[in-house]
């Protein structure tokens, strides 16, 4: 039988808090409800996508971009979602927590912001779909973080992620 070594069982075990770090009533209670906020908004920009149907039917009447930002974001999510397990040895939080909102905000600034400088219809067409894939790459970055940071904490971090979804 393979033991753990003391690094991973370190990295499994329920606190990883400092040991100055204590999980008070209050510290839970704000705790929780900053991982509702991060359960709704890492899964906003997908439903902002998805939402304006007859928005995108205006914008590319001869193409089904729904079917298409639908597979193009699942795709891309479940790719970056298999290449973090297989290469991923410790999930970096802030990096991945950070910069997944990050990257989230600056992509729906500037899909709205395409129609300015760009023209044809195809070029749109390009910056939405490459869009998709670049939120769905966030979302996944994001994804794996929030609930590895939530499943170490105490019973209903991870209810309030779900919630927030």
């Amino acid at each position: 039988m393979v033991r753990p070594s003391a690094n991973v069982v370190q990295l499994l075990s329920p606190s990883v808090l400092p040991s100055h770090a204590t999980l008070t009533s209050v510290n839970m209670r704000v705790a929780s409800k900053l991982f509702l906020v991060m359960g709704f908004g890492y899964i906003f920009p997908y439903c902002a996508m998805m939402q304006p149907v007859d928005y995108w039917t205006t914008l590319f009447p001869n193409f089904n971009l729904v079917f298409a930002l639908s597979c193009v974001y699942n795709v891309a999510n479940i790719l970056t979602f298999v290449v973090i397990l297989w290469r991923s040895r410790t999930p970096r939080y802030s990096l991945q927590i950070v910069g997944g909102f990050a990257v989230q905000v600056v992509v729906l600034i500037l899909v709205p912001l395409s129609y300015y400088f760009l023209s044809g219809e195809s070029q749109h067409l390009v910056m939405v779909l490459t869009s998709t894939g670049v939120l769905a790459i966030a979302s996944s970055f994001l994804d794996s973080a929030v609930f590895s940071l939530a499943s170490l904490f105490p019973k209903g971090a991870l209810e309030n992620v779900q919630l927030g979804i």
